[in-house]
């Protein structure tokens, strides 16, 4: 029988417990098979030692619960009547050894107590306002990284572009076109075909969302890449925030929804992710991974930023 310290356990934890997925376990949540004690801001959930029990030993978890809790009662008692500092004399052999015991109990309890406090303060600072616990393997988002130096190009706005590219308009149709200014023209309008869609799924934090997507396009090789706020956390630490941005194929756009479990959103400021699809494989080609997620080239991360006007945020860049 495995033993459960007192506690609420996160969902990395329960899953890790029970020995499936965090992302099962949410299914298991939502059918009910087993039930969160509290849900956080962020939309984590959290299980109490009982519902885990519960759901391993359904025929006897009371009894288990029950045995468990007495023999937490009677440690208990050996702290109260065991005085701290016992003689170790030769008719209080068997004393003292209970007394190392109880020492060695208060140590581990002290030890477990300060590994709970630890675990709390391991928080997301680029989470929800309330700082919520960190998946490891995301937690990287906010330690400090190496200096990437960006390779410096002018970066144009969309008021610039769209200036640059006006003559194009007054151009005869049977005109032909230069290929640097067919390739700029095809990219605009890529551009102009990408639509940023909104989704919330409030069983699930930025923090899954994020380890999520990047553990499906593992198994699947499709391709994402990490923009805005999410993108740019990836290279230094910034301000809170609450959504993330990805990119992802037109054509594999349904698929993300429906395997994230997420619900459109009108709302922006509701919304916790948000999916961009779009054609330009270029796009992809030129991502790369930076501390474990793909993110986009360092221009189109400028472009996003400005274009959402975040040109503080896009400052950091340059």
């Amino acid at each position: 029988m495995i033993y459960l310290k007192n506690k609420l356990y996160t969902s990395e934890e329960a899953s890790e417990v029970i020995g499936v997925t965090p992302r099962t376990l949410y299914r298991y949540v939502k059918k009910g098979a087993i039930k969160a004690e509290t849900r956080t801001a962020s939309g984590t959930l959290r299980f109490t030692r009982e519902e885990i029990y519960k759901y391993l030993y359904p025929d006897k978890y009371l009894e288990i619960i029950e045995q468990i809790k007495k023999n937490e009662q009677e440690e208990n008692k050996l702290y109260d009547i065991l005085p701290e500092e016992q003689p170790a004399t030769p008719k209080a052999q068997t004393e003292n050894k209970t007394s190392q015991a109880s020492q060695i109990t208060h140590a581990q309890a002290d030890k477990d107590k300060k590994d709970t406090q630890q675990e709390s303060q391991s928080v997301a600072k680029n989470t929800q306002p309330k700082k919520e616990e960190k998946d490891e393997a995301l937690s990287k988002l906010l330690e400090s990284l190496e200096e990437t130096t960006p390779a410096k190009t002018d970066a144009k706005t969309p008021d610039n572009e769209r200036q640059e590219e006006a003559p194009k308009t007054t151009q005869p149709k049977n005109t032909s076109i230069a290929p640097e200014k067919a390739e700029q023209k095809k990219e605009e309008g890529t551009k102009q075909e990408t639509e940023w869609k909104y989704y919330i799924n409030e069983n699930k934090s930025i923090i899954d969302l994020a380890k999520e997507i990047n553990t499906l396009s593992s198994e699947t090789q499709r391709k994402y890449a990490a923009t805005m706020y999410g993108g740019l956390s990836l290279h230094h630490d910034i301000p809170e925030f609450t959504i993330v941005h990805f990119y992802v194929k037109d054509t594999d756009l349904d698929w993300w929804v429906k395997e994230l479990e997420l619900v459109p959103t009108n709302d922006p400021k509701r919304a916790n992710i948000c999916l961009i699809p779009t054609k330009d494989n270029t796009l992809f080609e030129k991502s790369y991974k930076l501390r474990g997620l793909y993110v986009v080239s360092n221009e189109r991360l400028m472009q996003d930023l400005l274009s959402k006007g975040e040109k503080d945020l896009a400052k950091t860049l340059a």
